[in-house]
């Protein structure tokens, strides 16, 4: 029974709202026509319309000469460059002091699965909006190109400029290699080393043969001073007395028979010690003109070796600096050759880059208005006003039937 009442009380109390409603349905219509009415003339009146134009282009990753790959998020931040900004501020908002505004303008819409970027500006105008787009996106075409000229062109001088370089070090290391071959005749040097070492080998055996002939001379003087010690020096010679001589003794002295036995010794030098004594001084003589030139050459071939040792050192010496120097002479010009070629072919790869950006759509005059939307603020007023109306008509039967002394 109690379930009952609750649900008549329940009732009641709901067509005493609706009954209340119907009874300030005036009030709720003039507030909702009211804020409708605001709405509309705030749109159609007040408000400005506004006209998006949209442009789209593909966005290729550009490869420079230098092998570096551009993508599209490096340069499609161009469009926000103060320079460009400043331009397009200047051609059509030369009013404006700051070109901060523009960016809210434009919105760039990117994908990352594809190349397609779309751009939207939106304006007033829609023939400015339009104009504005295309002269932005012209800008920003020539600003990447430019960009991607430089950095290729800067390399190209980079590569100019080693080219060049290379060729100064390659005259250089070639101007330093002919005159170290002026300065310093190696194959003539080797010659004379050579001629140097040949006479060495012969006074090398000269002196093998001085030393036969001086062993050879000792013996023969060792064979004549045995000789000379059997010789004697002297030999003795008897004589008769010549006639002459006998004629006259025998007329001093009676004795015949004395006188005929009488004899005469000379002494004399004896002819074999005398050669023997000759050859001993001649042989003296040959052994000591050969222990002289034995003497010379020894010397001679003391002086040859420091001097082939030094020739020998200078020659090594001149051709580790001509070694050094030809390493030189050919890396400078393996780097210079490599500087040509490499200059060469990036110079024709540029010739064969293409650095356009194509559009799919060019930016359009659009008619249409995207802002204000007349009939979404139309509605949304026409909620608002409803809702307010509902509100203030239930606080004013509160208030109405709210006892209020027990608060005075």
């Amino acid at each position: 029974m109690e379930k009952d009442n609750y649900y008549d009380e329940y009732e009641i109390d709901l067509v005493e709202y609706l009954y209340l409603l119907y009874k300030n349905k005036f009030m709720i219509i003039g507030i909702t026509l009211l804020f409708i009415f605001i709405a509309a003339f705030a749109s159609f009146v007040i408000m400005e319309e506004s006209y998006k134009s949209e442009l789209t282009f593909i966005a290729p990753n550009f490869k420079l000469v230098n092998g570096e790959n551009v993508n599209k998020d490096e340069y499609i931040n161009f469009f926000q460059k103060n320079q460009l900004l400043e331009e397009i501020s200047n051609s059509y908002y030369p009013d404006k002091d700051s070109n901060s505004f523009l960016t809210n303008k434009l919105k760039i819409t990117t994908e990352d699965e594809n190349r397609f970027i779309k751009l939207s500006y939106t304006e007033n105008d829609p023939e400015l909006a339009a104009s504005i787009l295309n002269d932005w996106f012209d800008k920003f075409s020539n600003e990447v190109y430019n960009y991607l000229e430089t950095n290729n062109n800067n390399y190209l001088s980079s590569l100019e400029n080693k080219k060049d370089n290379d060729y100064q070090q390659y005259i250089n290391d070639l101007t330093k290699y002919n005159q170290f071959q002026a300065e310093n005749n190696i194959s003539l040097m080797k010659s004379r080393l050579s001629r140097k070492e040949n006479r060495l080998v012969n006074l090398e055996e000269n002196i093998i043969d001085l030393n036969n002939n001086l062993k050879n001379k000792n013996v023969e003087l060792g064979i004549v001073k045995q000789q000379l010690k059997r010789t004697d020096k002297f030999l003795v010679r008897e004589e008769s007395i010549s006639n002459e001589s006998l004629n006259k003794l025998q007329s001093i002295n009676p004795d015949h028979e004395l006188i005929n036995l009488l004899t005469t010794k000379n002494e004399f030098l004896n002819p074999q010690y005398n050669n023997l004594t000759s050859r001993e001084n001649s042989i003296n003589q040959q052994i000591s003109v050969l222990k002289s030139d034995l003497e010379n050459k020894r010397n001679e071939i003391e002086n040859l070796r420091n001097q082939i040792i030094s020739l020998e050192e200078k020659i090594i010496n001149l051709e580790e600096q001509q070694e050094v120097l030809n390493n030189e002479l050919k890396n400078s010009r393996n780097n210079y050759q490599t500087a040509v070629n490499q200059y060469e072919n990036n110079n024709q790869s540029l010739a064969g880059k293409n650095y356009t950006i194509d559009i799919i759509s060019q930016a359009n005059i659009n008619e249409i208005p995207v802002s204000p939307n007349k009939k979404l603020n139309i509605a949304i007023a026409a909620v608002l006003g409803l809702m307010l109306s509902v509100f203030l008509v239930f606080f004013k039967e509160f208030i109405n039937n709210a006892d209020l002394s027990k608060y005075e």
